[in-house]
């Protein structure tokens, strides 16, 4: 497993905030979420903290953008991209705008954004936002039709997963299913319809 910068790891705090707004998206309820994501970010402005504020911030982002509300939050995500002194923030911005130009249709940028969110999270060696990267680029992969490029990039994925301990973050569960679920989809695109769908059945 590749060391991790110990300037990386959550706050307690943060972190608890953090895991109850994914825990809502995960299940759906995205207005519930986006209301904890707001939680996260009044805490971070109290404890004065920049580095979680801006992450908490990416968090509101995808709700809203989940929510079709994204158009405001991009010039303050752009602003975190280019202005962080944390890598973090920068994975998490760099994502939520290729999930905002996704959604759009405005694909090249939404893959030039998720590879831009892949290289921060390369570069600082950290596990689960690595996964989450490979994820998204995968997920406008498949939007255009370039299903071999996603399946490359989802079993890097899964196998980068190995790295993040599920005891440390309860989500690594969740983000197997998901994984194997576009994954699957992405075989049976390719005409591979049975190994697809077993790994569609994993997902369940």
């Amino acid at each position: 497993t590749s060391p991790i910068d110990p300037n990386l790891e959550e706050a307690p705090e943060y972190r608890r905030l953090r895991e109850k707004a994914e825990s809502h998206a995960n299940a759906g309820r995205l207005n519930e979420a986006l209301a904890a994501s707001r939680q996260t970010t009044a805490w971070a402005e109290q404890q004065n903290l920049p580095r979680y504020r801006d992450q908490a911030y990416c968090g509101q982002a995808i709700m809203k953008i989940s929510l079709g509300r994204g158009e405001r939050t991009t010039p303050q995500l752009r602003r975190i991209l280019l202005g962080s002194s944390h890598p973090i923030p920068k994975v998490l911005a760099a994502s939520s705008l290729a999930f905002f130009h996704e959604q759009r249709g405005e694909l090249d940028k939404s893959i030039g954004y998720a590879k831009r969110a892949l290289h921060f999270s390369t570069q600082c060696r950290h596990a689960r936002h690595t996964v989450r990267s490979l994820n998204r680029l995968a997920s406008t992969q498949v939007v255009t039709n370039d299903f071999e490029a996603a399946r490359r990039n989802l079993l890097k994925a899964l196998d980068t997963l190995k790295e993040v301990n599920p005891d440390e973050d309860p989500l690594t569960g969740w983000a197997q299913g998901v994984l194997m679920g576009n994954l699957g989809s992405s075989l049976v695109f390719l005409g591979k319809a049975r190994e697809g769908l077993g790994h569609l059945a994993s997902s369940y």
